[in-house]
């Protein structure tokens, strides 16, 4: 079966099958065929493979210790001079996934009509989400236990652990500092170096060169 390669915001290499769009479409418009609310289930679809991302490094230990485990049993399977047998068949799975996610067509139906602000969004305050449920998870915590701890009512890690909770900067950096993590939140320019216009001035003649390089800059777009 082939596969297709997700476009959205912030999460790369999300690949699925075309049957899932499928799916997709045929569960949301089955209960909303008049008016089918796309948007959220779209949102709650981005949010479920956000998380999936978060866990990727542990995802990543998982498959570790599973190849480690794999290469054992094909040791042991070369001691019965299976190894050749063995071995082309693993070569010709691995090479079929290898070759479909590089024929993979980029798709966007779980992002269609969603801002791209927006997806970031939801991406973000996902993996947030996951996060904090992860550290209350190792922490051997319910959610009752957690929120003694962290001093707050049930209901608010209930809201903390809903993908949908908008943190403010004040209330993350909080968390962070009672779970002993650290925040880092950097904001960064889309645009490279040589898109800037270079404004050159002579210290020689500041009177006459006064004001002239206002008429280069626009203030369209600018915001107050």
């Amino acid at each position: 079966m082939e596969l297709e390669k997700l476009k959205i915001a912030e999460l790369d290499d999300i690949y699925s099958v075309p049957q899932v769009q499928k799916e997709f479409e045929k569960a949301v418009n089955e209960k909303w065929k008049k008016n089918p609310p796309w948007e959220r289930y779209q949102r709650k679809l981005i949010q479920d493979l956000a998380v999936l991302d978060q866990e990727k490094e542990q995802a990543n230990n998982v498959i570790g210790r599973v190849r480690k485990f794999e290469n054992t049993q094909i040791e042991r399977r070369a001691k019965l001079d299976r190894t050749k047998q063995d071995g082309a068949k693993l070569r010709g799975i691995s090479m079929g996934i290898k070759e479909k996610i590089r024929k993979a067509e980029e798709t966007t139906w779980v992002t269609d009509g969603l801002s791209e602000d927006d997806v970031k969004t939801t991406v973000e305050l996902a993996k947030v989400s996951a996060r904090i449920e992860r550290c209350r998870l190792e922490l051997g915590m319910t959610q009752a236990e957690f929120a003694e701890y962290m001093g707050v009512s049930q209901g608010m890690v209930s809201k903390w652990e809903s993908r949908e909770y908008n943190f403010t900067i004040k209330s993350l950096n909080e968390i962070c500092q009672k779970l002993n993590m650290h925040m880092c939140l950097e904001i960064q320019s889309n645009y490279a170096p040589e898109d800037y216009k270079i404004v050159e001035w002579s210290m020689e003649e500041p009177r006459a060169k006064k004001n002239q390089w206002m008429p280069d800059f626009s203030i369209e777009g600018a915001i107050a």
